[in-house]
């Protein structure tokens, strides 16, 4: 086989032997190969003209080559506050219409049917008529995992030193950058939990 063969997916795919579905570097077209000097390949390429120079239509090249395909991440979702209050009155009310069913004397399995919801969802209704606050998962920041005893010597030394001077001290004498969010969330709440 030779060693500058590239895989080529056709449609078939599956079932074609040994040696099948390679192409040759030397047969694909020039338009195809990757750019061999820094300059151009840090030009960005648009697929319209290369479709254009290829004689070929543009879904024809975004399929042939798939990393010239613009790909735009939708933004995260961010949900506001109303969208919040909104999730818990919906959900106050499904506890309410659960609770109002099982006083009727609907069974369980009929209850989780018609609600579309499972056993403890059911048993958490009846016991409260509000549904229970989502749990804060409470994680140490792994980025201060071997700083955490310097950084509580540099509280205890000087309380009121500026968290900018602790970041610097972590950086001058350990040589390593800690994202200064991270270190204001540790630094604050180290300070309010030993009231300084």
């Amino acid at each position: 086989m030779n060693s500058a063969a590239l895989p080529c997916f056709r449609a078939g795919g599956r079932g074609q032997g040994p040696g099948r579905g390679l192409v040759s570097a030397r047969s694909r077209a020039a338009w195809s190969r990757p750019a061999r000097t820094a300059s151009q390949s840090s030009l960005p390429v648009d697929p319209a003209r290369v479709a254009a120079l290829a004689g070929r239509e543009l879904p024809a090249i975004l399929h042939a080559l798939p990393e010239l395909a613009i790909t735009a991440r939708p933004p995260a979702r961010r949900y506001t506050r109303e969208d919040i209050q909104r999730s818990h009155a919906a959900k106050r009310e499904k506890y309410a219409a659960i609770r109002r069913d099982a006083t009727s004397g609907m069974s369980g399995r009929a209850i989780e049917r018609k609600h579309h919801v499972g056993r403890r969802t059911i048993i958490n209704a009846l016991a409260s008529a509000s549904p229970p606050q989502r749990k804060k998962i409470h994680r140490e920041p792994a980025a201060l995992n071997d700083l955490q005893g310097h950084i509580d010597a540099m509280i205890h030394a000087d309380p009121p030193m500026a968290i900018a001077a602790i970041w610097q001290r972590i950086a001058d004498d350990h040589g390593t950058t800690v994202a200064y969010p991270t270190l204001r969330t540790y630094v604050v709440n180290q300070r309010d939990r030993l009231g300084l």
